[in-house]
């Protein structure tokens, strides 16, 4: 029986067997084994996800220095080189071609790992770290346009490239206090981030306690904006709240009441006036009162039903819109007498304001025709995904003051998405469908695109028939606003009191005459778009349209004030002024150079030899009249005044000549030909705002 006993081994003398090396003949040396490539700025992501690969594939010890090469005799030295070729092949396909070509000439698997240790994996990258934090604390979810998953991993992407330059085992006496620490820093820098309509959620979140961990805050934001995007609200609006305006209510339309005594719809005989005239005083409304006590006066007019509607009972606070709703109507269903909601053949009672037939039809008609209000407009709060997907325009004028061009009106074209703004002057509004065709050619030459969308009023201009047609050509679907309602085209109606808040100010600070207000808009619009924004998150329309052009060529200058253009005229002599006098109207859309017209020759210089005083005004305090200062197109020019230096009346000289001034020559000096852009030639200008397209040289 003792022969039969086995004899027990203690557990640690019992010999562990050595794991199998794992074989690699079946594996490729091409397969990229990492998610992303080695960029040198990326080491620790890359290294942590090359070794968790050679880890899964017990081959760590090749990195480590712990395979050393066996003899050529040796029989595993065949595989040994099997394996250094077939790793060395995943590392140069985990890199990009800069590393590659950096490392490509290494030989072993533990030689290019030390090498890339060496070169990468400093113990403290200071810049790196720098840069690292310099990125989560200026991260915002609004100005990165993520959305809350999106913006969680990328902070949390730097938040992990931290954890590797500072690791917790830096403190390790309180390493959980630190982790905690961590934790909550990382939430507060979440919180931050979120755009402003996560403020109520971010307030519960910061007044719980304990604080939420990280990923309970995320897990809390991120379900409030799914269900945001799939759920929209269904909470009515204020104006239709039951008890602070008293409505009256009526049943679903399978309900008919009608009245057996006075033989009239809309109520019962226990409700009938005629029968009970003390519940005319009970349901009828002061005379004196608004609605709600928000008017008074005499179009306002008290609200009915008033002693209904104090007798519903208080709503429990924790149950939806929508069920408060049904219970209320139930209550003042019950009250009056009326059928519910769940006798009615509709699927629900139905809200009616103000509904003639909800308790003496007839009487409560005067509501509609006294105190119909219009419907309150809900901005759009987003905006077009690219340029020209959608194009505001509407048409100004016509100005109470005709432009020395002309003109009278100006249309405007606004992308949605940039806010670009491009302005032509009219002389009438028929000339908007061959400014609309210029504009689509431009967009289409310019930037190689296609107008998608245009959102314009019902003027008349807009809805003909030739406009239509080249809509219909070019596959543009247009938007119209509702008659009469002009915030539906909010986009352009605003850019239009921008752009006249503007010209104002520019014709008023160096007291401008009314008559230069188109040059006002042209330079206006020039400004407005080079000019950072609020709603482009600071940035300058021009700017988002051609990244890389510059928004000023020229240096900006001072509207109306004083310059003067160097005389650059053929027919100028050696005795002729080297400069004209001008006044600067603003920046040549089709050179680089300015604007300076002259009243007296009625031209204008577009040139960039111009000496300005930005301090003095052209014109005086008063402003002057257009026919006293410059003169109709049919006047003819008069002289400029000569210097007298002597009396006029010619006396002889000794040898009998005349004197030097009486043989001057008193005709005027010939004028250069006005251009086609001049406001007095006669042609129609092309007068447009200068948004320069986008090119492949620059001026010098």
């Amino acid at each position: 029986m003792a022969d039969s006993l086995k004899e027990v081994v203690p557990a640690h003398m019992v010999p562990v067997p050595s794991p199998v090396p794992v074989s690699l003949s079946h594996s490729q040396p091409a397969q990229r084994v990492t998610s992303v490539l080695l960029n040198g700025r990326n080491f620790h992501a890359w290294s942590r996800s090359f070794q968790l690969y050679l880890g899964g594939k017990r081959k760590t010890r090749w990195i480590l220095g712990k395979e050393p090469k066996p003899a050529e005799s040796d029989p595993k030295f065949d595989e040994w080189v099997s394996d250094n070729c077939i790793i060395l092949g995943w590392m140069f396909n985990s890199m990009e071609d800069r590393v590659y070509h950096m490392f490509m000439y290494h030989d072993t698997v533990h030689g290019l790992w030390t090498a890339l240790t060496q070169m990468y994996a400093h113990a403290r990258n200071e810049s790196r770290i720098f840069e690292l934090y310099r990125e989560v604390s200026h991260a915002s979810q609004t100005s990165l346009e993520l959305s809350v998953a999106d913006f969680f991993g990328y902070l949390q992407t730097r938040w992990e490239e931290l954890a590797q330059y500072e690791p917790l085992s830096d403190f390790p006496s309180d390493g959980a206090v630190e982790s905690k620490r961590l934790d909550r820093r990382h939430t507060y820098q979440f919180l931050m981030g979120l755009k402003s309509e996560f403020e109520t959620l971010r307030t519960q979140i910061l007044n719980t306690s304990p604080l939420p961990s990280l990923y309970e805050a995320f897990a809390i934001v991120d379900g409030d904006e799914r269900r945001r995007r799939i759920l929209p609200s269904l909470s009515l609006p204020e104006s239709s709240s039951i008890v602070p305006d008293q409505r009256a209510f009526a049943a679903a339309s399978g309900t008919h009441l009608y009245c057996q005594h006075c033989r009239k719809p809309g109520h019962l005989i226990d409700r009938c006036w005629v029968l009970h005239p003390e519940l005319k005083q009970q349901f009828s409304r002061p005379r004196g009162g608004g609605r709600g006590g928000g008017r008074s006066g005499g179009r306002g007019r008290g609200t009915p039903r008033t002693g209904t509607v104090a007798e519903v009972d208080s709503m429990p606070a924790n149950l939806p819109d929508f069920k408060q709703l049904q219970l209320q109507i139930a209550q003042l269903q019950s009250h009056l007498g009326l059928a519910t909601a769940s006798q009615s053949s509709g699927p629900t009672a139905a809200i009616v304001a103000e509904t003639p037939t909800a308790l003496h039809g007839p009487d409560f008609e005067e509501d509609f025709w006294q105190g119909h209000t219009r419907a309150s407009y809900i901005p759009r709060m987003l905006r077009a995904p690219s340029a020209f997907d959608l194009i505001h325009s509407d048409v100004w004028g016509p100005s109470p003051v005709t432009a020395l061009s002309q003109h009278r009106y100006y249309v405007t074209f606004i992308d949605d998405y940039t806010r670009c703004t491009w302005v032509y002057l009219m002389r009438h509004k028929s000339e908007v469908f061959s400014h609309f065709t210029h504009f689509l050619q431009m967009i289409k030459t310019q930037y190689n695109t296609v107008v998608r969308n245009i959102r314009s009023d019902n003027g008349r201009e807009y809805i003909t028939n030739e406009f239509r047609a080249e809509l219909n050509k070019c596959g543009i679907l247009q938007q119209l606003t509702c008659p009469y309602t002009p915030e539906q085209n909010g986009v352009a109606e605003r850019k239009n009191r921008h752009i006249m808040s503007v010209v104002r100010c520019l014709l008023r600070g160096m007291g401008v005459p009314k008559y230069f207000w188109h040059m006002a808009v042209l330079t206006a619009t020039y400004l407005i778009n080079r000019t950072p924004s609020r709603v482009l998150n600071g940035k300058a329309p021009l700017h988002i349209l051609q990244p890389a052009s510059t928004l000023f060529p020229i240096i900006p200058r001072v509207f109306g004030c004083t310059c003067f253009v160097q005389n650059r005229s053929p027919t100028r002599t050696k005795l002729d002024d080297k400069a004209v006098r001008c006044i600067f109207l603003g920046y040549s859309s089709m050179s680089k150079g300015y604007r300076c017209y002259d009243p007296v020759t009625r031209h204008m210089y577009h040139s960039l030899d111009v000496t300005f005083l930005e301090t003095v005004p052209f014109f005086s305090n008063s402003t002057p009249n257009p026919g006293s200062e410059i003169l109709a197109a049919d006047e003819p020019i008069p002289p400029r005044p000569l210097p007298i230096l002597e009396p006029t009346s010619p006396t002889p000289t000794p040898n009998g000549s005349l004197s030097p001034v009486a043989s001057q020559d008193p005709s005027p000096r010939a004028q250069a030909p006005l251009p086609a852009s001049s406001p007095e030639s006669g042609m129609s200008s092309p007068f447009v705002s200068d948004i320069p397209p986008p090119r492949s040289f620059r001026f010098l």
